[in-house]
């Protein structure tokens, strides 16, 4: 059971909602600054494109969340842009190559397509590199000592008792974990002592090995379960079944009971969910379907007494004063269709222009106050020789 298409590109950190707003307002974008909205993309999630293009969409908003921790094709097929456009937003952003999304979709394609033959070829692949022989001179050193400690001690070690003939006749006649559970020994010891005994693993322990009746049993619970009734690892079970075509048997979902329900919201979600022995994302997602505010926002809303000073100050000294992000102000100015008051790009004026080439450059960037270059490049543009 190969992961399909819609498991492939499902979003893990929903629900994403796009900004409010109408074509011909403006949004700041983490790509381009503020830029003008021109209407909505016609993906699967409507998102706010550039003013006079079609597929340039804005990031910005839950848009700037998914692509931080979703993984690069979910975003491509939620938003309807190609998987290029979301690294070109990764690296904007500045993050990381691989976020939980990325993580997450290449375990699931390992675990699909890491067969028992190729995990056996990748661990003697890596004997063989961090294989290192061992001295004949530390070999000697070592049985010496242990000569000693035994004619001394009559053992090894205190905690490793040395073996009786009865132990070794356990050795082979079952997995390698249950002799350990009934000897009290670990399982690293009884595969050291049964392999310098040269007594073979029994046939449970190899891998790939399945009886008739064992093989029946897939299919009819879960592999969690299926894997404690057999004593089997879990990732065994799930292989075989694969290898059968025999289809998965889903985990039952555990009911929300109204106890559990009335927590929701009254403490902190991480708690919640270590209290009701639930996942983050589990409480997390049922909180916001039930519609329950969240406990202690981390968004503070907004006064009317700080919306008042957008526009008047600079964003940077707003952002001091009100000890908000630089990011939230801007969100915030251009959501209310306030104008930057500092804006870094310059808009020429006609009276400007025409001082342009009548003197050099470094005296028209004073006297206007912007830097040497923008009027170096505004004079190139137009064609207007240097004075």
């Amino acid at each position: 059971m190969f992961m399909t298409r819609e498991e492939h590109v499902r979003l893990l950190f929903g629900p994403y909602a796009p900004p409010r707003t109408r074509r011909g307002k403006f949004l700041f974008c983490e790509v381009r600054g503020t830029v003008k909205v021109g209407g909505y993309s016609d993906g699967l999630i409507p998102w706010p494109v550039k003013w006079r293009t079609r597929k340039s969409l804005i990031l910005c908003g839950d848009l700037v969340r998914a692509v931080r921790r979703e993984s690069r094709p979910a975003v491509a097929h939620h938003w309807g842009v190609g998987v290029d456009t979301v690294k070109k937003w990764r690296r904007a952003l500045d993050l990381e190559i691989y976020n939980a999304g990325s993580r997450h979709l290449m375990r699931a394609f390992a675990r699909e397509h890491a067969t028992p033959q190729r995990m056996r070829k990748m661990t003697d692949l890596a004997r063989e590199v961090t294989r290192v022989p061992k001295p004949r001179q530390w070999k000697r050193l070592m049985s010496q000592i242990v000569r000693r400690r035994i004619a001394r001690s009559g053992t090894i070690h205190p905690d490793r008792p040395l073996w009786r003939p009865e132990e070794d006749l356990l050795l082979g006649t079952d997995t390698d974990e249950r002799v350990a559970q009934k000897l009290g020994r670990s399982r690293e010891a009884i595969r050291s002592r049964r392999s310098a005994l040269g007594i073979p693993i029994h046939h449970r322990a190899i891998p790939g090995v399945w009886t008739s009746e064992e093989e029946r049993v897939l299919g009819t619970a879960p592999d969690a379960v299926i894997a404690r009734r057999l004593g089997r690892n879990e990732r065994g079970v799930q292989l075989r079944r694969q290898q059968l075509g025999i289809p998965m048997v889903p985990q039952p979902k555990k009911p929300w009971a109204p106890r559990e329900l009335k927590l929701l919201g009254t403490i902190p979600d991480r708690d919640a969910a270590r209290k009701l022995g639930r996942s983050l994302q589990s409480v997390q997602i049922r909180r916001h379907l039930e519609g329950i505010p969240i406990l202690g926002p981390v968004r503070q809303a907004w006064t009317e007494k700080e919306d008042r000073l957008l526009g008047i100050l600079p964003d940077e000294e707003v952002s001091k004063k009100l000890g908000r992000s630089l990011t939230s102000i801007r969100h915030r100015r251009s959501a209310k269709g306030v104008p930057n008051p500092a804006p870094q790009r310059k808009f020429w004026r006609p009276g400007e222009m025409k001082l342009l080439g009548t003197a050099p450059d470094i005296e028209i960037a004073e006297c206007l106050g912007c830097p040497v270059r923008t009027v170096t490049v505004k004079r190139v543009s137009l064609g207007i020789r240097a004075w």
